[in-house]
């Protein structure tokens, strides 16, 4: 997690300490993996649908329910925030 955004990297990890604290003292390094890979997975979720869905007044369920009907350049341009927050 060296690489990349910073404060990306911070959000994951405050993400995944609130997680981890609820956790016995004894747990393994495969749980905290785990927990720390959902965590990113929430944080991106949350900046893709905070960037770009909500300015376009949508959310997560409604960008799915309306994606055959919505413009190919939106469609597109989440695809590819998807990617580029990945590369991050």
């Amino acid at each position: 997690m060296i690489a990349g955004d910073v404060l990306l990297g911070n959000e994951v990890l405050n993400v995944a300490r609130d997680e981890i604290t609820q956790c016995d003292a004894d747990i393994p390094a495969s749980k905290v993996s785990e927990i720390v890979r959902q965590a990113y997975q929430k944080v991106r979720l949350t900046k893709i649908v905070h960037q770009e869905l909500e300015p376009r007044g949508l959310n997560l369920s409604s960008y799915h329910d309306m994606q055959q009907r919505l413009s190919p350049q939106i469609v597109q341009m989440v695809g590819g925030l998807y990617r580029l927050v990945d590369r991050i």
